[in-house]
């Protein structure tokens, strides 16, 4: 291997007089841009310095009784009591600017903005935004709410609201049809999802507990209604996803929705959908709760796993979460002493903890003890899980539900072992061996086998085989392996393997199937053609289409689309609302990830285009050029890479490093090319307005050429070519420069 260099002297001049001629023309279009991106920035007027205080002032209403022909309500009061908390607590919300108004009236509510009125108007610090909160609990109807014999429209609600002038609205109601609300200015029910808004924000949120035609429910078991139990769960740091110690108003917003969803969607009453009306303008997010004021806080271990109940010394429930074991949660609450329960798959436990002022308390798994008593006081009666009144049968011919070989048709049994046609047991601690379906009633312990169906009314553990369909209605713990469908309704643990596989709970192991679905939080793997989750995916989905909520693993697939990736996408195309670590795809679009446009040249081509597009940091480049020889031909290039985004904090700088590989070829014609050049490169940029940047940086690069073709790119400094035959191989340095929208 020979290879030849030029001789120094003459490359400099070169290079000097190609820079020269490059710089001069490239300052021309930097200047006009410059100009036209200061002329075109936005105006800043009405935007406070970043110095700007906060004030937070409340109306807090509720009512239990609704008018003649409606039922009484009985948490509306203490739901409000509880907002007003964690408010005072951890909102920043002064006394002095709440009021509070149990049993609420028309003409109450009326003076209540009176009074908060005169408190807004009152003179302030220069700088200060003035935010309002309002919260309303109790009946309403499709026109207003509903107060006694009195009613206020959502109309005259809203004029309220905007009469008070304050620099932020936000209210929340928790009342049946409240979605109505957001009708009025063209909003509309919608998934958990939005968008980011700053400090320096200015406009309404209107948050809902329902859509326009359903119903705002409360429950005994949590002592309040839905919506608000979860949204006070959330600001009490149950929503803190980015754990920053923060929580905003969309992640207190979206594990509202997503476990009011949850807990609803069986009831009598159907599933409740909250819904919103967002306008608030600017860039960040809108902080609701600050963890890191709290006078005492209560810290889950990363390795705590299960659905959590933190209650009071009276025995009020405060916060109920799921808790994965990915990371520790935060919880801030009052010093005191505290009940905790963890639902750990069907598995209860439970521990005291006192919390003391000032303190961070860990709480990890082996400080729970296991109880009995933990079923009946969350759950609730579940005559599918009694044992009384139950007659052991260690082995039974069953023809079908009632008619069987052993004792009374109408007595319940616990069977050991079934042979049948259509196998049925009450409750089964064994095997069912059917030729048609089996069918247990209650709970299982064991394996079921069919051509058919097997069916487990109640909490399944152990094996469901059959080549039609399986179905767990109350929770499954084991493997459900069917030719056509798996079906489980709650909470999940082990393999479901079958053409599809159907999950409507917390699922931890593994789905495998053409189609794959869960709706609840999943840990572990699914692999199919289609793979849906549309909660929280903490392992990794592997298919051709990949749909996930949110997904701390890694999607892999040709299609992705997530609501925030906190690991990796991989695929063709990649769709996310919001990725932390990379997102590697031919066409990666993340709503808040990096998308630029650049025009640069180089040594490689004199004009290109390029767009960068991808998460926060990571990034796909596409683009092409154009460059004229020195025998006057025209070169075509296309190009492709990935690269890392480096934006240092508080300066106007950032560096982009990235693999690029350019295909070139004198032809138009995509096809036919016959050059290709793999460069690294390192620009710097320096970020000269919001939307208009420059940047600058070195290249190394490496060219293979074929059919005796040798496009003479680069500086001719530095370069090792060697010629063997057709081809010809050279490497050398070279540079960027352009400019950045």
């Amino acid at each position: 291997m020979r290879f030849s260099k030029p001789q120094s002297l003459a490359a400099s001049r070169a290079l000097a007089s190609y820079v020269a001629q490059r710089t001069l023309v490239w300052m021309y279009i930097l200047g006009i841009l410059s100009i036209l991106g200061f002329v075109c920035r936005p105006a800043r007027a009405d935007v406070p310095n970043t110095g700007t205080h906060l004030r937070r002032y409340a109306l807090i209403a509720s009512s239990n009784d609704g008018g003649t022909g409606r039922g009484t309500l009985r948490f509306a009061n203490s739901d409000a009591k509880a907002m007003s908390d964690v408010l005072m607590q951890l909102g920043g919300l002064d006394s002095r600017d709440l009021v509070m108004l149990p049993n609420a009236s028309r003409g109450t509510i009326e003076t209540g903005f009176d009074k908060l009125r005169a408190r807004l108007q009152e003179p302030q610090a220069l700088g200060t935004r003035k935010e309002l909160f309002v919260y309303y609990s109790g009946h309403s109807d499709e026109d207003g709410l509903l107060l006694g014999s009195d009613r206020i429209t959502y109309r005259e609600l809203r004029q309220w609201i905007q009469d008070l002038g304050a620099d932020v609205r936000i209210a929340v109601l928790d009342s049946c049809a409240s979605g109505a609300l957001i009708r009025l200015k063209g909003g509309a029910m919608r998934a958990p999802f939005l968008s980011d808004v700053s400090s320096e924000a200015r406009g309404h949120a209107y948050l809902t507990a329902s859509s326009a035609d359903e119903s705002a429910q409360e429950s005994d078991r949590v002592g309040a209604a839905f919506f608000t139990h979860y949204l006070v769960s959330g600001l009490r740091g149950a929503a803190d996803t980015s754990r920053d110690g923060k929580v905003t108003l969309g992640e207190a917003y979206q594990f509202a929705y997503d476990e009011t969803l949850r807990r609803t969607e069986r009831s009598r009453a159907g599933a409740q959908h909250p819904a919103y009306d967002i306008q608030l303008a600017g860039t960040g997010d809108l902080v609701m709760t600050d963890l890191r004021t709290t006078d005492a806080t209560l810290v889950l271990s990363e390795s705590l796993a299960g659905r959590v109940y933190v209650r009071d010394a009276s025995g009020r429930l405060l916060v109920e979460l799921r808790k994965e074991p990915i990371y520790p949660v935060e919880l801030g609450l009052g010093p005191g002493i505290y009940r905790v329960l963890l639902d750990a798959d069907g598995r209860p436990f439970e521990t005291s903890v006192t919390l003391e002022k000032g303190k961070r308390t860990l709480l990890a798994q082996n400080d729970f003890h296991s109880t009995a008593a933990f079923a009946s006081t969350l759950r609730g009666d579940d005559k599918n899980t009694s044992t009384t009144s139950m007659r052991d049968v260690t082995f039974d011919l069953v023809a079908a539900p009632g008619v069987r070989l052993s004792g009374h048709p109408e007595e319940r049994v616990r069977h050991k072992f079934v042979l049948g046609l259509l196998g049925h047991s009450d409750e089964l601690r064994g095997v069912q061996l059917s030729l048609g379906g089996n069918i247990v009633e209650g709970r299982m312990r064991g394996a079921q086998f069919s051509t058919g169906m097997n069916l487990v009314r109640g909490y399944g553990e152990g094996a469901q085989f059959s080549s039609g369909v399986n179905m767990a209605m109350e929770g499954f713990h084991g493997l459900q392996a069917g030719a056509v469908l798996n079906l489980s309704q709650g909470s999940f643990k082990g393999a479901q393997l079958a053409t599809a596989n159907w999950s409507h709970g917390d699922f931890r192991g593994l789905q495998g199937s053409v189609v794959n679905y869960n709706n609840g939080a999943f840990v572990g793997l699914q692999a199919g053609v289609v793979n849906v989750n549309r909660d929280n995916l903490h392992g990794l989905q592997l298919a051709v289409v990949n749909v996930g909520g949110t997904v701390t693993g890694t999607q892999l697939g040709v299609v992705n689309i997530a609501t925030r990736v906190k690991g990796a996408q991989i695929g063709v195309v990649n769709v996310a609302g919001s990725v932390e670590g990379a997102s590697v795809g031919v066409i990666p679009f993340v709503r808040d990830g990096y998308h630029t446009l650049t025009a640069w040249t180089g040594d490689l081509s004199h004009a290109n285009l390029s767009l960068k597009t991808g998460a926060r940091h990571f990034y796909t480049l596409l683009g092409g050029g154009v460059t004229k020889g020195d025998d006057d031909r025209t070169t075509y290039s296309t190009h492709f890479g990935l690269g890392f985004h480096i934006t240092p904090s508080r300066t106007p700088l950032f560096v982009d490093v990235d693999i690029v590989a350019t295909q070139m070829g004198n032809s138009s014609d995509f096809g036919k090319r016959d050059s290709i050049i793999g460069t690294f490169r390192a620009v710097v940029g320096y970020q000269v307005a919001r939307h208009l940047a420059v940047t600058f940086g070195p290249t190394y690069n490496l060219q293979s050429s074929w059919n005796k073709s040798d496009y003479k790119t680069g500086l001719g400094i530095l370069e090792h070519t060697k010629i063997d035959g057709d081809t010809t191989v050279r490497m050398f340095p070279g540079f960027a420069f352009g400019v950045q929208l």
